[in-house]
């Protein structure tokens, strides 16, 4: 909850640096307690009005079949992706900060020089901790990794994609694979990168880095799903048939 707390905050003190219009969506996936907007000091953070909790409520879960005691986190984002208005879209995790400078990058490229035929991704990752110091610096490009083409290391870290794209020839992060549903969503980063690279839609990198709020654990990747070959989406990926209500301008449910 700290490290949410500090990339909203930080995110949006950055983009609210230039004239650009925007939305901020938060995505909750079954939450057992109180909402993030009604919760400690991040309800203060939706003081400011373009910001969103989405919340998927439990019974989508249950209906799913899927496991209670996984985080769904690249089903959350595809919520994120179906609720979204704007035709460019920043995906990123909840320990993910853009400097301003980098910010300022990917404003102008929003606003002038965005290429629908390709996908953005800044160079560098930063380490930092709490306090934004800077702990290393690494670059996501690996000329070497099976993965460069596509994108290198770290690929759900942060994503800059045309909406249209990420839905239409991305398809939303795969929900058919049976073991992305049971045990494991590890890799689920990579494969709608290659869904995107196979169709068309091409890696191109910013000479920018982005800030990751170090938690301290290491990354666990279980590589037996991996599926780089592409694959056909659910057709209702992000549960758009469930029902969806406005309990305010910036709180919905979903379920």
């Amino acid at each position: 909850m700290h490290r949410l707390h500090i990339s909203i905050s930080k995110n949006i003190e950055m983009i609210e640096k230039f004239d650009m219009p925007y939305e901020y969506l938060v995505v909750e996936w079954c939450p057992v307690k109180s909402y993030l907007i009604k919760s400690g000091k991040i309800k203060d953070l939706f003081n400011n009005k373009n910001i969103i909790d989405i919340v998927v409520k439990p019974n989508v879960s249950v209906n799913e079949n899927l496991n209670p005691n996984i985080f769904y986190e690249y089903f959350a984002k595809n919520v994120g992706i179906r609720m979204s208005k704007y035709d460019v879209l920043v995906i990123l995790n909840a320990d993910i900060v853009l400097p301003e400078k980098t910010m300022k990058i990917v404003v102008e490229l929003v606003r002038d020089n965005f290429n629908k035929n390709h996908y953005y991704r800044p160079l560098d990752r930063v380490q930092v901790d709490d306090n934004l110091n800077i702990i290393k610096s690494e670059r996501v490009h690996r000329p070497k990794s099976p993965d460069a083409v596509i994108c290198g290391y770290y690929a759900g870290d942060l994503l800059i994609v045309g909406r249209d794209a990420v839905i239409t020839y991305g398809e939303g992060y795969d929900e058919v694979n049976l073991k992305h549903r049971t045990v494991s969503q590890s890799k689920m980063d990579g494969e709608i990168l290659w869904n995107l690279h196979r169709r068309g839609i091409t890696l191109q990198f910013l000479d920018a880095e982005y800030w990751h709020i170090n938690h301290g654990r290491p990354n666990v990747h279980d590589d037996s799903a991996y599926n780089v070959n592409g694959y056909v989406n659910k057709p209702n990926w992000g549960f758009i048939d469930y029902p969806k209500k406005a309990l305010s301008e910036q709180l919905i449910e979903i379920g």
